[in-house]
């Protein structure tokens, strides 16, 4: 039978896990095989080095290729050039290499437009990152609704978190965790969050030192599926869809060579918790 190959940085993650639901949902109905291969992202090289790449690179029975995570250009152009491939959320390098991702912009819309409408104005995004695609995607329609709706721009109400953190939670929140706080206590009513931990990170912080969520700040965050309570004002996305979506896509391409990747936008639903409410008087 013939392999896909899932390559993914994280397996922990428990989006990745929905990810595989679907992946695998599809692919037993597509009559292939998959197979999981976890490296960390320091050897992510590996899969393009003919010394050291791992045995399902080199398997003569693969036929394509689904990356998790974000993965360095080198590797995703090289494999692209090889064989089918699709990148799950983050943009690829190449338009050898498909793309199947959620409407960003939309998304951050719905969740700017419920905070304004609750009387908010002053609202700060924690969680700031351009390096990863979904992440940078996120404060850009952040941005782009402030512009919209004249609200003023102020760099320390967007807080910086490193790569490393959006993308596995690791490394220090202490610095950017007490700017958020200090900007909660000068006048900032509500937070956006681009991915669940951000916002379990952020309102814990918060509510260790005093701030209530959501009487004194309200928190919405992008996908919350990494944060402990279901009850935020959040986007849901179905993960399970988009890993369903991006195994077809692959064995599309498998089974028609002339057919060429593409990029497949999923839209967001938009769920009202209990992390937010009216700005107080």
């Amino acid at each position: 039978m013939p392999i896909i190959g899932v390559c993914t940085i994280d397996y922990r993650n428990p989006i990745v896990a929905r990810y595989l639901e679907g992946i695998l949902e599809a692919a037993r109905a597509c009559g292939y095989r998959v197979n999981l291969l976890t490296i960390p992202e320091h050897e992510a090289t590996t899969l393009i080095d003919a010394q050291l790449r791992p045995p399902l690179i080199a398997s003569s029975e693969l036929r394509g290729l689904v990356f998790i995570h974000r993965w360095p250009a080198a590797v995703l152009a090289e494999l692209g050039r090889r064989m089918p491939c699709v990148s799950l959320v983050h943009d690829a390098p190449s338009s050898d290499i498909g793309v199947v991702t959620m409407d960003h912009a939309s998304g951050v819309h719905l969740l700017m437009e419920h905070l304004h409408e609750l009387g908010h104005r002053r609202i700060g995004y924690f969680g700031k990152n351009t390096e990863l695609t979904w992440a940078k995607e996120r404060y850009l329609a952040y941005n782009a609704f402030l512009d919209e709706r004249q609200l003023i721009h102020d760099v320390r109400c967007s807080i910086p978190l490193s790569t490393t953190g959006l993308q596995t939670g690791e490394g220090s929140w202490d610095g950017a965790l007490d700017q958020a706080l200090t900007r909660s206590r000068s006048g900032f009513t509500a937070w956006v969050c681009p991915s669940g931990r951000t916002a379990h990170h952020l309102r814990l912080h918060l509510v260790q030192h005093g701030i209530s969520i959501p009487q004194q700040v309200s928190l919405a965050v992008f996908d919350a599926v990494t944060a402990p309570d279901e009850e935020f004002t959040r986007l849901d996305i179905d993960h399970h869809h988009l890993g369903s979506l991006a195994l077809r896509q692959v064995v599309e391409r498998i089974e028609s060579p002339s057919a060429k990747a593409s990029v497949t936008v999923v839209p967001c639903s938009f769920h009202a918790g209990r992390s937010t409410a009216a700005k107080a008087s």
